[in-house]
């Protein structure tokens, strides 16, 4: 599993000295076996690190693995860096900023193209709930608006020739029900119509037309 090199030994010599003696103080629980490598709970893949040691660790275990094990420990390191050392309290781990930029670089690029599991989808939606956006109430200046309408020139909105569901329809439909529009919203949709033809012009001859057709039918029976 693991590379036969000197960041090897290095983390095996860790783990060995941290089984024989537990560091004092505030220590954290690392499998010896990453998990997403297949390791276990196990109390024999378990061992008590300090935070120093727990973050050494990780970073030889980027050095010991190649292909896919080599992509999720650096997204571990990366996690390590840029989430849980802000939360966890870890205030005498001291990260050089060629860490940082090594757990950003390397932690991302294992996720590129990597979809997102449902797991995580709805953890960050309970996470952002109750939150309000840091960019509520304040509106957005003309020159926002210009990029966000250049960067959109040209995509293919994701949802293009996707039907909507029922429970969709009916989502929106509640959403609307009872609102007014205000002053400045219907004098938008006024301007915007100017000059524009009614997308159902013509279709209430056709109905007519129809209709007595069916008329006459039906007297004949």
């Amino acid at each position: 599993m693991f590379i036969d090199n000197k960041y090897t030994k290095c983390y095996f010599k860790i783990i060995d000295l941290a089984k024989s003696s537990i560091p004092a103080g505030y220590i954290e629980k690392h499998h010896i076996i990453p998990r997403s490598l297949g390791g276990n709970n196990s109390a024999e893949n378990i061992v008590k690190l300090s935070a120093r040691q727990h973050f050494i660790c990780h970073l030889l275990l980027t050095k010991m693995c190649t292909g896919l094990a080599k992509h999720k420990m650096d997204n571990a390191i990366n996690f390590m860096v840029v989430h849980s050392w802000k939360m966890s309290g870890r205030s005498n781990i001291r990260i050089s900023s060629r860490w940082v930029e090594y757990a950003r670089i390397h932690g991302n690029a294992g996720k590129k193209g990597k979809p997102c599991s449902q797991h995580q989808k709805d953890a960050v939606s309970m996470a952002n709930k109750g939150r309000v956006p840091t960019n509520k109430g304040i509106p957005m200046s003309d020159e926002q608006k210009r990029k966000i309408s250049l960067s959109s020139v040209g995509r293919t909105a994701w949802n293009k020739g996707i039907p909507r569901t029922q429970e969709q329809i009916d989502n929106q439909r509640l959403k609307v029900t009872g609102t007014k529009l205000s002053e400045v919203a219907k004098s938008k949709m006024s301007a915007a119509k100017i000059g524009k033809s009614a997308n159902n012009k013509g279709k209430g001859k056709h109905q007519k037309a129809l209709a007595l057709h069916l008329n006459e039918w039906l007297l004949t029976q």
